[in-house]
């Protein structure tokens, strides 16, 4: 895959920590812990994520980063 950063790894670490993203946008903690376990983060929270990290990871971030993991596996 290209050198796209995984925007939920960013957000965590933005939040410092999965519970405080968790708490952030209303989640609990086992549910982003599932998706980062997945790698995956369905789209109806991406804004929710942009909102609690002030935009320093946007909608626009996962989007790329789905399609650049999808460009992965059909290249392999």
């Amino acid at each position: 895959m290209s050198n796209i950063q995984n925007p939920l790894l960013r957000a965590i670490d933005i939040c410092s920590g999965v519970s405080s993203l968790a708490a952030a946008i209303g989640e609990n903690q086992t549910t982003v812990s599932m998706w980062k376990s997945r790698d995956s983060v369905p789209s109806k929270y991406w804004d929710a994520i942009e909102s609690a990290v002030s935009s320093k990871v946007t909608a626009i971030d996962f989007l790329e980063y789905e399609r650049a993991k999808k460009l992965a596996i059909s290249a392999a």
